[in-house]
């Protein structure tokens, strides 16, 4: 999953009031790969298998664009020392 060329969530240091949050997995529970809010883009967000857990939280306090975001199927590669 990466980060579209638009889109804006609620500013905050600790990410309190709107965000967006997502896990690798299927559940609630499973393992945080992050949890984004401002209006920087973060990195590609790669998961361990085919299933993203994404949730977005707003508070409806402050009205902003909300966010993007692109999934594309991709191939694990793994590198090997000899």
């Amino acid at each position: 999953m990466s980060g579209d060329c638009c889109g804006q969530v609620e500013n905050h240091d600790n990410c309190v009031y709107d965000y967006v949050e997502v896990r690798d997995g299927i559940e609630s529970g499973s393992p945080l790969l992050g949890k984004y809010c401002g209006y920087r883009i973060p990195e590609d967000i790669r998961s361990s298998t085919n299933q993203l857990y994404v949730k977005f939280v707003s508070d409806g306090s402050v009205q902003k664009e909300g966010f993007a975001a692109t999934f594309v199927e991709g191939k694990n590669t793994q590198l090997s020392t000899l």
